[in-house]
């Protein structure tokens, strides 16, 4: 018998509150079959593994300032403001530092994309804007 798990799909009528079976999901790429878990949806339609983020973030740590000031030094201040101010609120939920919240804004993307953390920050360099890495969940 296979379980029924809530999927980050929009429904016709606009909510995400679809069900689906863990088979269709996966073929859908909305399952982390590494973590055994569902994907989170996000505001633009993408989905990741939390997991998957947080074991980017653990394994990048070291890199959590170095990340941060390139984000931070490409783009202008009221950007800087924005990702700073959502900075703060998650590193208040998660106990961690606003450079490491940062460092998870980038991988939660790079994940997301299936790209590279330099990819990311090189992209936010050329488009000198935050918006890709505040996305709502």
């Amino acid at each position: 018998m296979s379980r029924a798990i809530l999927v980050p799909v929009r429904s016709p009528d606009g909510g995400l509150a679809v069900f689906s079976c863990v088979d269709c999901s996966k073929k859908n790429g909305l399952y982390c079959e590494r973590h055994n878990v569902p994907c989170v949806g996000f505001e633009d339609q993408t989905t990741a593994c939390l997991f998957c983020i947080e074991e980017l973030v653990k394994f990048e740590h070291r890199r959590a300032n170095e990340v941060a000031e390139k984000v931070k030094n490409s783009i202008d201040e009221y950007d800087r403001k924005r990702l700073r101010r959502s900075a703060k609120v998650s590193a208040q939920v998660t106990g961690s530092s606003e450079d490491i919240a940062i460092l998870r804004f980038v991988a939660s993307r790079a994940i997301r994309d299936k790209v590279s953390i330099e990819h990311i920050i090189d992209w936010v360099k050329k488009e000198k804007t935050c918006e890709c890495l505040i996305c709502r969940v």
